[in-house]
């Protein structure tokens, strides 16, 4: 029903338009019914109380107590996230608005148009599909954070165990899958309309240079939440998806592969072996073992994917999820702006490097070590020494840096700065 009043709304705006915006091209019009659409579609789950209600029953479902005191702040949090989302759609309408006006008012012709925009829709609807993935994602940050806040408190101040579970609780979005709410809020996949005075900039390149310009900023904070880094190199990935990468930027690492190892840096598994070792509860320990073999099994993939990645030959088919140049859920997207897909680049190394191989297979041996009938004590802390070498391998400091290089536009601060 929503989606049929939408419709109807822009038919009626459609008719209602003064006689010289007829010669706008009918796509146009299904342009601005297909974005309010999505829109309405996914406003649901910003509605008032809709995120509380659904972090209540995530909470009942993970058996959190003690953090349910916590429903009405995380979940008005929550809302104001998604909500932001939502705002990215209000962004492209906007855009399109600039070119409805540019037609009527014959500042470009209806071939520009239709060149400009044809690939905006294959976007915004990447966009739209990704945005429940993303609610779900930041529930379970909440509901993770509840478990590890509920475990500090049934453990009780102040020992080794305790302060180790509130470090996991503040580290949860370190790893998330979401990028930053406000960045989604103010990106414009549109192209700009030109106005024959200066060069139009491509929406691919003004998105990389306010990424670069906020890893930059956020390089110079000597106390930055992983977190933050995290949404950043989460958005870098989303925009090679979207875009691909600027040209001249390294083909061996794609920049999904960049912010999964660093989520897997920001979330060690060692110290899940450390907090094993040190409880009595079996049932606890069972617990934490779980997710270090969690952990240790996502790594272990990552690495394998990396391996078939590095190892195929260029042209066969490779089943990537989230490869440059393709949408979540699988649509091929083609690049513009002159940006090439990675996917469509030289593979680069036909072998992964030694410090990966040597994770590989420490990770096999400790997740051999964790099927052992007889493993105890020291047991585990070797297993959290060995783990403590695998996770070292996944750390990146020069993140930031990389990101810092996406800029291509020559007259920006970040090109200037570089040598």
């Amino acid at each position: 029903m929503v989606r049929f009043a939408t419709l109807v709304l822009a038919l009626a705006l459609s008719l209602a338009a003064p006689l010289n915006a007829q010669a706008v091209p009918q796509t146009i019009v299904q342009m601005r019914a297909e974005i309010a659409a999505l829109h309405d579609d996914l406003a649901e789950a910003a509605g008032d109380g809709t995120a509380r209600a659904r972090l209540s029953r995530a909470f009942i479902e993970g058996d959190i107590t003690f953090s349910r005191r916590h429903l009405d702040n995380w979940g008005t949090l929550l809302q104001d996230r998604w909500t932001q989302h939502l705002l990215f759609f209000d962004t492209q309408a906007a855009a399109l608005d600039n070119w409805d006006r540019a037609l009527g008012a014959g500042l470009v012709t209806q071939a520009e148009a239709d060149a400009a925009l044809s690939q905006v829709m294959p976007r915004v609807r990447a966009l739209a599909s990704a945005m429940p993935l993303w609610h779900e994602d930041d529930v379970q940050r909440f509901v993770e954070r509840a478990f590890w806040t509920d475990l500090a408190h049934e453990i009780g101040c102040c020992d080794a165990l305790y302060y180790l579970a509130l470090e996991e609780a503040a580290a949860v979005w370190s790893d998330a899958q979401s990028p930053d709410s406000s960045a989604i809020a103010a990106l414009e996949v549109f192209p700009m309309v030109p106005t024959g005075r200066v060069a139009p900039i491509g929406p691919s390149a003004r998105a990389y240079h306010w990424l670069a310009s906020r890893a930059e900023t956020l390089a110079l904070e000597v106390d930055a939440a992983p977190g933050a880094r995290r949404a950043l190199l989460v958005e870098a990935s989303l925009l090679e998806d979207l875009f691909g990468l600027p040209a001249g930027q390294p083909e061996a690492r794609s920049l999904a592969t960049l912010a999964a190892r660093h989520g897997f840096a920001a979330r060690p598994a060692a110290p899940l072996f450390r907090m094993a070792a040190l409880t009595d509860s079996r049932h606890l320990q069972v617990d934490l073992l779980t997710r270090a073999q969690d952990r240790l099994e996502a790594r272990a993939d990552h690495l394998r994917h990396e391996r078939a990645v590095l190892s195929h030959d260029e042209g066969d088919a490779l089943d990537r999820t989230m490869r440059p140049g393709v949408a979540p859920g699988g649509a091929t997207q083609t690049a513009a702006s002159g940006h090439t897909p990675i996917a469509a680049r030289d593979p680069g190394p036909s072998t992964p490097s030694a410090p990966d191989e040597r994770a590989a297979a420490q990770i096999e041996d400790i997740l051999s070590g964790l099927r052992d009938p007889q493993l105890d004590l020291a047991g585990l802390v070797a297993l959290a020494d060995l783990a403590q070498q695998a996770d070292a391998v996944f750390d990146d400091p020069d993140a930031l840096d990389i990101l810092q290089t996406l800029d291509d536009d020559p007259l920006s601060d970040t090109q200037r700065s570089r040598p």
